[in-house]
């Protein structure tokens, strides 16, 4: 039977990957006419498969992620130019959390409820998490999400972590600056330290360390990093080896730390999205300059 709707021409297939209460998110190549936005894996159904199957399909080639059983979650249709797209929308837990990019993405990050309105999204996609972590912080309250999805948003033991580091020289004067903060975006402890010479790279280590010397001095149990040093983030997932000795006490006395906390999780954000830690930085600097 031929379509009734004669614009309709592609239809879509999404699949918004669950780890926890994390939810993955892909950012668009420089390549893409979308370049810098951010979005579920997902893509065209080609033709002779189902929906299921080239959601599969897609999360597989754009993440290197399999994925557990798909949910549907819903369907909605879109125009791009003069073309109009039938999308439908799973949810699937992933069975790992390695991803591996295709060259259509650049970037990703497993986002949360604090995190995912610092990405530059399109309207659909913000208004989905939106509606997600709010229906899922609705559902706490009544005691009705599983036991399994850890966050709490009143949980004192879950605090987010914004850290950074900085040399002026590189290797040169440096500091590092945290602050942490409870799920409600309440600062609980900040500061900065002078570092004296050092690189960027270190200067970075080592704010992520004492954040989490303080995480634990405040009895937190979990803590989610946020740092705009990419590779301090790729490094600390394991996804990049380190190859400068140098790092490697201060990454293991990390790990050491860490493995006192019930989870810790890093996550990369841009540096305009890091501006508390920042401060901290730019204010021992510039303290240690003008003494």
């Amino acid at each position: 039977m031929s379509n009734p709707d004669k614009n309709i021409r592609q239809l879509v297939a999404r699949v918004v990957v669950t780890h926890g209460d994390k939810i993955l998110m892909l950012r668009r190549s420089d390549t893409d006419t979308r370049a810098g936005f951010w979005e579920f894996p997902g893509g065209i159904v080609d033709e002779g498969e189902s929906f299921e199957e080239a959601a599969r399909r897609e999360t597989k080639e754009e993440a290197g992620l399999e994925v557990g059983e798909l949910e549907f979650d819903h369907s909605d249709s879109y125009e791009v130019g003069n073309d109009k797209r039938i999308a439908t929308v799973f949810r699937a837990e992933a069975k790992e959390t390695t991803v591996n990019l295709s060259h259509e993405h650049d970037d990703f990050t497993w986002v949360s409820a604090s995190t995912f309105n610092n990405l530059k999204l399109e309207e659909p996609y913000r208004d989905y998490l939106e509606n997600y972590y709010a229906t899922e912080k609705n559902m706490k309250k009544g005691g009705a999400i599983a036991d399994d999805i850890t966050t709490n948003f009143n949980d004192p033991k879950a605090v987010i972590a914004y850290t950074d580091g900085g040399s002026r020289g590189n290797p040169g004067p440096s500091a590092s600056g945290y602050v942490i903060m409870d799920q409600e975006k309440q600062v609980l402890r900040e500061g900065g330290e002078y570092l004296g010479i050092t690189t960027n790279n270190q200067a970075e280590y080592q704010a992520v360390k004492t954040a989490l010397e303080e995480c634990i001095d405040l009895g937190a149990k979990k803590v989610d990093f946020y740092i705009d040093s990419q590779l301090v983030v790729k490094q600390m997932n394991g996804e990049y080896k380190i190859k400068n000795r140098d790092l490697w006490p201060i990454h293991e006395r990390i790990k050491e730390l860490a493995s006192e906390m019930d989870e810790v999780t890093y996550t990369h954000v841009y540096r305009e999205d890091n501006k508390l830690a920042d401060a901290k930085v730019n204010e021992v600097l510039d303290a240690r300059k003008d003494s």
